[in-house]
């Protein structure tokens, strides 16, 4: 049962605020982290911004990661974070492996703190080691959350657009900077 429960989302791009925009059709109340959106952004996405991580894992009951991996991006989700999160809580991760810190997730997986988590992406792939694998608290997939005939033609789309506007002296728009 998701309506009423409080959902973050940490990075509100493209693929982030396409999220928000599903969890508020299920009725949730939508937090956001993103360092790079302003105040009238978020309010234009009826979410409403947090200001450090620390701030929106201790108010969300769910928490989605939609952001590259970067420097400073790797090791975001560490047991500190986890550690603020409510009990009972659940993380989902679609976005990159070493966005959250693996160990830190078991840890509270196991022990109950988090209700569950569900993972499309690990730090090494295929995920294969024990541990997070093999518990029942964890839902897990091969890396295939876009591995649709939709998401694959859009993608196909989205790098021929960028492809064109950078041949044209433009910025591409799905250009990522780090």
């Amino acid at each position: 049962e998701l309506t009423g429960k409080k959902a973050g989302v940490i990075g509100a791009g493209n693929i982030g605020a396409i999220v928000c925009d599903r969890l508020k059709g299920l009725h949730m109340s939508v937090f956001v982290y993103d360092p790079f959106i302003s105040d009238e952004r978020a309010a234009a996405m009826g979410v409403t911004k947090m200001e450090t991580v620390a701030e929106l894992a201790e108010t969300v009951d769910i928490l989605t990661i939609h952001v590259p991996l970067l420097d400073a991006t790797r090791n975001l989700i560490n047991a500190d974070i986890i550690g603020r999160m409510k009990k009972g809580s659940i993380i989902v991760n679609c976005a990159r492996g070493g966005i959250v810190n693996e160990d830190a997730l078991y840890d509270a997986c196991k022990s109950g703190h988090l209700r569950a988590a569900a993972l499309d992406v690990f730090e090494e792939e295929p995920a294969l080691a024990p541990g997070l694998t093999e518990l029942d608290t964890v839902v897990v997939t091969p890396h295939i959350a876009s591995a649709t005939v939709e998401a694959r033609e859009a993608m196909s789309t989205i790098a021929a657009e960028n492809v064109i506007k950078h041949l044209a002296g433009q910025v591409p728009p799905n250009r990522i900077t780090g």
